[in-house]
C-alpha cells in the first residue's frame, strides 16, 4: 500500500521541493492558501526559526502551565544520561515539536550512546511511507544512499536541515532507518503507527529501537486521544508487552504564543535531561512520560539560532556576497560535496539584504553553496570549511 499525506502530490520525485521566501509564506497565510501550522514548517525549512515559533505552538496541558517544583534540579547532558540507561530498555521513544529543530539535535546527540548499547533501528514519523517496502519508506534507496533527499520522496520534515542531519548521522553510524506513519487508512492513526513499529520489531525480535515522533504520540499512559483511543506509545506498550522509555521535550522548551512552565526559568545550562539534584532521579511531573528535556532559551548570533552551535564541532562560517548583484532576499544552501545537489542541505538560511551579516553554521567539510535570489538568479560555488 502506498500512501501520500496531504503535504504531497501524486507525482512525488527526488527533485527539490519549491521553497518559498518568508514574505511569500506570509502572503500565502493572508490569502488563505496556507495554515499557520503548515507555514511554520515552511519557515523552518528556510532557517526562519523566529518566524516559525511565532506562528505555531502547542500549549501546555495537564496542569503544567501552573505546576511548580520547589526541590533543586540538575540538568544531565544527553550523551551522559543515555550512556547509562538500563540494559533491559529495548525501546526509546523521543517526542519533538515539529517547529523546533533543537529537538532534532537532541535525538542526534543520543544516537552514539544508544548505538553503543546495541540500538540499531531508528523509526521516524517524518518519512514518507510505502508499506510495500521492507523499511516502510517511499524512498527505497534511503538506507543504501545514507542521506535524505530534499524532497517529499524521503519525507516532508526530512527537508529541514536538522532533521536531515539526524537521518544522515544515524545511517552513517549504522542504524537502519524506517518509517511508520499512517494517515487515512482503516486503522486509527496512532494505533496504525504502533502496529507498523511492531511489524518492524517482529523482523528483529532481539533488536533495540529508537522511535522519533511528534508531540503527544509519545504518551505511554492510557490518557485518551481526544475522546476516543490512545496514543502511539501506549498502543505499542500494549501490543509488545515492553515498557518504552519515553522522552518529552516541549514541556521545558521556550514558548512564544502560550504560557511557559513556571519551572522553565528556574533552569539553566545546556540541553539535557532534568533530574532531582539530591538523588539524580528523573523529574517526573506526570505519568505520560518518563523523562523531560530542558532546552535553553534561544539567542541569536549573526542572525542564526544558538542551538545550531550546540552541534559538537559546528561553527559559524562567513560568506562574502558583495561581489554578486542579487535582488534580495536570497536563500543560501550548503550541501555536502560528497552528496548529490538534490540532497537535504546541512544548512539553509535566508538573507534579506546585502547589509545583513548572516552566517552559515556547518561542520568541517567541503560544500556546494547555492544562492538563489527572489528574481531567480542562481550562483553556485564550492566552499571548504576547515
Amino acid at each position: 500500500m502506498l500512501f501520500l499525506s496531504g503535504w504531497l502530490t501524486p507525482n512525488v520525485s527526488a527533485q527539490p521541493w519549491e521553497k518559498k521566501f518568508s514574505h511569500e509564506v506570509y502572503e500565502a497565510i493572508a490569502n488563505g492558501e496556507l495554515r499557520s501550522s503548515s507555514a511554520s514548517y515552511v519557515l523552518n525549512d528556510i532557517g526562519n526559526y523566529q518566524g516559525a515559533l511565532q506562528l505555531n505552538e502547542v500549549r501546555l496541558e495537564w496542569g503544567l502551565d501552573t505546576l511548580n517544583v520547589d526541590k533543586p534540579l540538575n540538568i544531565v547532558g544527553p550523551e551522559e544520561y543515555f550512556s547509562s540507561i538500563k540494559d533491559d530498555v529495548k525501546v526509546v521513544i523521543v517526542s519533538e515539536a515539529h517547529q523546533k529543530p533543537q529537538h532534532r539535535i537532541f535525538t542526534r546527540r543520543i544516537l552514539k550512546s544508544l548505538y553503543d548499547q546495541g540500538f540499531r533501528h531508528l523509526g521516524i514519523e517524518a518519512l514518507t511511507p510505502n508499506f510495500d517496502n521492507p523499511h516502510f519508506v517511499l524512498d527505497s534507496l534511503l538506507n543504501e544512499r545514507k542521506y535524505p533527499m530534499d524532497s517529499p520522496l524521503t519525507g516532508r520534515y526530512a527537508m529541514e536541515p536538522m532533521m536531515g542531519q539526524l537521518i544522515r548521522e544515524a545511517l552513517q553510524m549504522g542504524f537502519t532507518v524506517f518509517g511508520y506513519d499512517e494517515f487515512g487508512g482503516d486503522v486509527e492513526r496512532d494505533l496504525g503507527q504502533a502496529m507498523t513499529i511492531k511489524k518492524m520489531m517482529d523482523q528483529y525480535p532481539d533488536g533495540k529501537f529508537l522511535i522519533h515522533c511528534g508531540w503527544y504520540h509519545a504518551i505511554e499512559s492510557n490518557y485518551p486521544k481526544r475522546r476516543d483511543g490512545n496514543y502511539m506509545a501506549h498502543h505499542l506498550k500494549q501490543l509488545t508487552g515492553m515498557d518504552p522509555l519515553t522522552v518529552y521535550q516541549d514541556v521545558l522548551s521556550e514558548k512564544y504564543l502560550y504560557k511557559e512552565s513556571p519551572i522553565y526559568d528556574k533552569l539553566s545550562g545546556e540541553m539535557g535531561i532534568v533530574v532531582n539534584e539530591e538523588d539524580g532521579t528523573p523529574l517526573k511531573l506526570i505519568d505520560h512520560f518518563d523523562l523531560l528535556v530542558f532546552h535553553p532559551r534561544t539567542t541569536f548570533q549573526y542572525g542564526r539560532p544558538s542551538f545550531l552551535l550546540s552541534n559538537p564541532g559546528w561553527k559559524s562560517v562567513e560568506l562574502s556576497l558583495g561581489e554578486y548583484d542579487f535582488t534580495y532576499p536570497v536563500r543560501i544552501e550548503a550541501t555536502l560535496d560528497s552528496e548529490v545537489i538534490e540532497a537535504t542541505p546541512l544548512d539553509r538560511m535566508e538573507q534579506l539584504s546585502r547589509y545583513q551579516n548572516m552566517r552559515l553554521v556547518l561542520p568541517q567539510g567541503d560544500y556546494n553553496i547555492q544562492i538563489i535570489d527572489i528574481a531567480g538568479k542562481l550562483i553556485h560555488f564550492v566552499l571548504k570549511v576547515e
